[in-house]
């Protein structure tokens, strides 16, 4: 019985530490969003180019370089991972470049919104609130209900028991 009493306790004092876990790990989380904010003036411009393959590799895990020339200079980029078959594509091949013409440097071959939609990855604190939430919300709930109930010995008065 003083067992299961002094793990009531310990849950108890557990629960009131609950909240500030929630907060500090939603207040640490939020330092990995990633607002993709060049990749968004991608998608406001999107502008394309033509451009050509540069240089391929296939045995550096299927290495392809794309470029392209703007604003007077020529720009060279990695093609995104399985966006260009390294043992079909020759040098080149002409491709379809989304640029920022502000910015030529920020450019991709996906289209603007999904080079957006990419960079950005989730929005972690959403992710915390929607399945942290309930969570919290479940552990709130039995740790106040676990505190509420002290267990007794038989024949004791109810209560703290000494």
């Amino acid at each position: 019985m003083i067992a299961t009493m002094n793990l009531a306790g310990h849950l108890a004092s557990r629960a009131a530490r609950v909240p500030s876990l929630v907060v500090g790990a939603s207040l640490l989380l939020t330092g990995c969003y990633n607002d993709a904010h060049e990749y968004r003036q991608l998608v406001e411009s999107n502008a394309s180019i033509a451009g050509t393959v540069a240089y391929v590799d296939c045995r550096s895990h299927g290495l392809v370089i794309y470029s392209f020339v703007a604003n007077g200079g020529e720009h060279r980029a990695r093609a995104p991972s399985g966006m260009i078959r390294c043992d079909s594509a020759r040098k080149g091949d002409p491709v379809t470049v989304f640029y920022d013409p502000a910015h030529p440097d920020v450019n991709t071959l996906l289209a603007p919104q999904q080079a957006y939609e990419q960079a950005r990855g989730w929005y972690v604190p959403d992710l915390v609130f929607i399945i942290g939430m309930p969570l919290f919300l479940i552990a709130f709930s039995v740790f106040s209900h676990a505190r509420g109930q002290q267990p007794t010995r038989a024949g004791a008065p109810h209560g703290n028991v000494k």
